[in-house]
């Protein structure tokens, strides 16, 4: 079974440890995996057409520089940011997705809160509980 998306920190260090034997460290790295993909409703409740990055094709550092701030200034990465910048972290916003439409179209898919960050290009990127645990600690 895959983990849930409304883990908190503990959950996910726990889920992960348990089913696969990995620490703290490892499953971080592996979260890092959603810098691939997108979320749809119809699928998972999640309405996240954008994906977790701006660039979802390609394997990249992108999801914790959004997920820790260092996206201040544009091709900001953790790399090349400084403290300062680093501070104003990105601005995640816990919202609702109403899934009732698809429930009444017969789906079984209940409404998610999800985390999303708008893009200054307009893109919104989101991020499940799962993967805003790794940063703050959501018990």
């Amino acid at each position: 079974t895959l983990p849930g998306p409304n883990m908190d920190t503990k959950g996910l260090l726990h889920y992960f440890s348990r089913e696969f034997g990995l620490d703290a460290n490892e499953t971080t790295a592996l979260m890092g995996a959603h810098t691939l993909g997108t979320l749809t409703r119809e699928n998972s409740g999640f309405h996240g057409p954008d994906g977790w990055v701006p660039n979802r094709g390609k394997l990249s550092s992108g999801y914790y520089d959004l997920l820790i701030g260092g996206q201040t200034k544009q091709g900001a990465t953790l790399e090349n940011s400084s403290i300062e910048d680093l501070m104003l972290a990105s601005r995640w916003d816990l919202t609702t997705v109403d899934n009732s439409d698809l429930r009444d179209q017969g789906m079984d898919i209940e409404d998610r809160y999800q985390w999303e960050h708008l893009k200054e290009n307009g893109q919104v990127i989101i991020m499940m509980h799962s993967d805003i645990a790794i940063i703050r600690d959501l018990e």
